[in-house]
């Protein structure tokens, strides 16, 4: 949470909301959005402002964007019929990945923060119970482990066991396909050149495979980076991140869609290849 002078935040409001509109009904805290599409609530009178900035839909959106420039240049090397490796074909393959998770990371803890933060609720609290705020806000700011030392799936199982929604099953889909591309982008941040040999990451650069394809040019092994690393891989994890969000959103009750935001964002790129 940034703060902001109130000359800066007076600014920033008024121009934000002349350009696209405050989320809402007026209140202590409105959420506008800065340049059309980054999302950010004000709150406080003229001797104190604070900002509220939501990342989490960006960080999608860049996934998006880095899944398209890859999608482009692969098959600019399939035509091209060359066996040789695009440092930046795999730089945006690996950006996808990780961007995706960055998204699903960014928007479950939006959300705890807004309830933990903000007890009375906020646009994007909307649709959750008293009860389901109060429990969230306790596991958020006072439960037996910090919020930061709890996985990300856990979150959003969390969030729903709070609001007496259905969890998702372990091991089948969306929830699978999560936690294969949570691994997948662990071993990415966390990279050590001798552990693509064990098993456990074997499966799962064989399972993203089976569910995205493999990278198309005619490039040889090994498996990891050569094959996993393609358009494919960086168009299924921006997919498998939005439709896990879409469902989880859904059987909250949210009354906020992200989707609206996204809607906002350049969809044409035009990148050159």
């Amino acid at each position: 949470m940034a703060s902001l002078e109130p000359e800066e935040t007076a600014d920033l409001a008024g121009s934000s909301v002349a350009a696209a509109g405050a989320v809402g009904t007026l209140s202590a805290e409105i959420e506008v959005y800065l340049l059309g599409w980054d999302a950010v609530s004000f709150n406080g009178g003229a001797k104190s402002a604070f900002a509220r900035v939501y990342m989490a839909v960006h960080s999608l959106w860049s996934a998006q964007r880095s899944a398209q420039m890859c999608s482009e240049r692969e098959a600019a090397l399939v035509a091209e019929a060359t066996p040789r490796l695009d440092p930046g074909h795999r730089a945006d393959a690996i950006n996808a990945v990780v961007s995706a998770v960055m998204f699903l990371e960014g928007f479950v803890n939006e959300l705890f923060s807004d309830v933990a933060e903000k007890p009375h609720g906020t646009p994007r609290t909307r649709g959750l119970s008293d009860t389901a705020r109060e429990q969230m806000r306790e596991l958020w700011k006072g439960g037996a482990v910090p919020s930061d030392r709890i996985s990300v799936i856990h979150k959003y199982q969390l969030a729903l066991l709070c609001g007496g929604k259905r969890t998702f099953a372990p091991g089948c889909a969306p929830l699978q396909d999560i936690a294969m591309l949570i691994q997948l982008r662990n071993y990415l941040i966390h990279y050590n050149s001798e552990s693509p040999n064990t098993v456990d990451l074997q499966k799962v650069f064989i399972g993203v495979m089976q569910r995205a394809g493999e990278n198309q040019q005619p490039v040889g092994p090994p498996l990891f980076p050569n094959k996993v690393l393609g358009a494919g891989c960086a168009n299924w994890a921006c997919d498998a991140a939005a439709r896990f969000v879409d469902e989880w959103q859904e059987r909250l009750g949210l009354d906020h869609d992200y989707r609206n935001e996204l809607g906002a964002y350049p969809v044409e790129f035009g990148f050159n290849v």
